[in-house]
């Protein structure tokens, strides 16, 4: 369980009750907050939805973007849901903000860096932070040899294996 995560408990506590409360709903109230049928300017069907019944997994769930973007829909029952849902995304909000500026200053990238490319999700990945950064620090005209992509080179017969790339240490003998 997370702890000091800047959400207060009293917030977390009515969340989790209002959620709890518009599960318990009949299908008909919680289908009124069903996804719309054909085209959207959202990247997945917000509001409500069930696993399709042939899969394993039977959860039902509720999905929401940044209130800010304007393509959620809100359930109107349980009464205060939608505000409960909104406070807790701005807070959870800031919290990874903050976990955002912290892996940056720890991996060593300028201040900001990952701030970049928050909207971008894809652009997230390791590899291509790290070559992003090895760029915009190659532009300053610094190398990052610390920095370095930790890959596997190919070993005897091709098997993938070896030692990880970096610089070359002289052998003991």
């Amino acid at each position: 369980r997370a702890v000091n995560h800047g959400v207060p408990r009293e917030l977390m506590a009515r969340a989790l009750d209002l959620s709890a409360a518009f599960f318990a709903l009949p299908d008909e109230e919680k289908g009124k907050v069903r996804p719309a049928e054909g085209p959207s300017a959202s990247p997945l069907p917000v509001g409500y939805a069930r696993q399709p019944a042939h899969s394993a997994d039977k959860n039902e769930y509720l999905l929401l973007f940044n209130p800010k973007l304007g393509l959620n829909h809100y359930p109107a029952q349980p009464p205060g849901f939608r505000d409960a849902l909104e406070e807790c995304y701005a807070k959870l909000t800031d919290q990874g903000l903050l976990i955002q500026d912290i892996l940056s200053e720890c991996m060593g990238l300028p201040p900001g860096f990952l701030a970049e490319y928050n909207a971008d999700r894809a652009s997230l990945l390791p590899g291509d932070i790290l070559r992003r950064e090895q760029r915009h620090q190659r532009a300053r005209g610094r190398q990052l040899h610390h920095l370095r992509p930790a890959g596997r080179r190919r070993g005897p017969g091709g098997a993938r294996g070896g030692r990880p790339l970096g610089p070359r240490r002289a052998r003991g003998g």
